[in-house]
């Protein structure tokens, strides 16, 4: 099983998702987001769900991290991530830039090729300029090919390729890391 979302430019959308809400996750959503998890990542239900109560948890004590939802008729169909990193408060593996960072977008493979992680990211992307953020990074595996997609669209330019960024190793590959100006 991939762990990236098929890669299919030439099928047709399946239209735009307009009764979708975005917001930020709070602590009841872990079983929706769990859910949504076990189906891709794999795992039991029970543990994932365990393990993302405690990041909400954890999330609500922070500014510096978010946890962002989407979803219909009140079933979470897809989550992401921004965390802001500071090299002086964290050592990395990865010579990466102080800053926020998109990590993680995770759509529902039954609601893909509608616009949520489009919308989702437009999100992210509004909460950050909202809390006066200049610019966002993010990286991409260069096998990727849905992610260096939607990074187009959302106008991100490349600002390096490398091994790894952060804390996350490309062992299959390389990666780029993104910048976005606000």
């Amino acid at each position: 099983m991939s762990k990236y979302a098929p890669y299919e430019p030439n099928i047709k959308s399946q239209g735009w998702a307009f009764d979708v809400e975005y917001r930020r996750a709070r602590a009841s959503d872990a079983p929706g987001i769990a859910r949504v998890k076990t189906e891709r990542d794999g795992g039991v239900f029970e543990t994932n769900q365990r393990v993302v109560k405690n990041e909400l948890e954890e999330l609500e004590k922070h500014e510096d991290s978010a946890l962002f939802v989407a979803l219909m008729e009140n079933q979470i169909v897809g989550y992401a991530r921004l965390v802001y990193f500071d090299s002086k408060l964290s050592q990395t593996k990865h010579l990466s830039p102080d800053g926020w960072y998109f990590l993680g977008l995770i759509i529902d493979e039954k609601h893909r090729r509608m616009g949520i992680g489009t919308h989702l990211s437009e999100h992210r992307l509004e909460w950050l300029k909202n809390k006066g953020a200049k610019e966002v990074f993010s990286f991409v595996n260069t096998k990727n090919k849905a992610s260096l997609d939607l990074h187009e669209v959302l106008e991100f330019e490349i600002v390096e390729e490398g091994p790894g960024f952060l804390n996350v190793d490309f062992d299959d590959s390389t990666g780029f890391l993104f910048k976005k100006t606000l």
